[in-house]
């Protein structure tokens, strides 16, 4: 998150002994530092599109699903302090849609490889299915947000959500 690290001293966070804990923080605080910028008059164009192209960047690159959760709410959070959808470069959100179809199908191919699980894991593969949806419903919110509250793309995540083991367990 390079646009996240030239506006917070992400450094001092990261001495917490708390891995990851700067970059939520730092990503959790983007959406309020652009509504800050915008309400002092001295957010430009270029500066929003930046940011939003360097968390579209992050969303596409991460593979910790409780990040990518962040990443998501702060993208559409992001979005909304900028003007809503049409103040998204359609390159940005081509950009996430794929990162998003792309992060679709990892989870898919993770869920179904753990569809027989030992029983000594369920609880190991609870808590990552749980990371999972709490980042699925994100996407499904970004979705609903900037593309269309009836898109496609939220019947795929809702089944990948229906892959999970969790619910199965938490029923027996």
């Amino acid at each position: 998150m390079t646009a996240c690290a030239r506006l917070l001293p992400c450094e001092l966070l990261e001495s917490s002994g708390i891995p990851g804990i700067a970059h939520c923080v730092c990503v959790s605080l983007l959406p309020l530092l652009l509504a800050t910028a915008k309400h002092c008059s001295i957010l430009t164009e270029n500066m929003a599109h930046e940011v939003l192209k360097q968390v579209a960047a992050g969303i596409a690159q991460e593979h910790d699903m409780s990040f990518l959760m962040t990443l998501y709410k702060c993208f559409t959070d992001a979005t909304k302090v900028l003007g809503g959808r049409d103040a998204l470069p359609a390159i940005l959100a081509e950009d996430v849609l794929n990162a998003t179809q792309n992060h679709l199908q990892v989870i898919a191919q993770r869920r179904k490889a753990r569809a027989q699980p030992e029983e000594d894991d369920a609880e190991d593969i609870a808590y990552i299915e749980e990371n999972e949806d709490f980042a699925l419903d994100e996407m499904g919110k970004m979705v609903k947000f900037i593309f269309d509250p009836n898109h496609s793309l939220l019947i795929a995540i809702s089944s990948v959500k229906d892959l999970g083991q969790r619910q199965n367990w938490e029923a027996a």
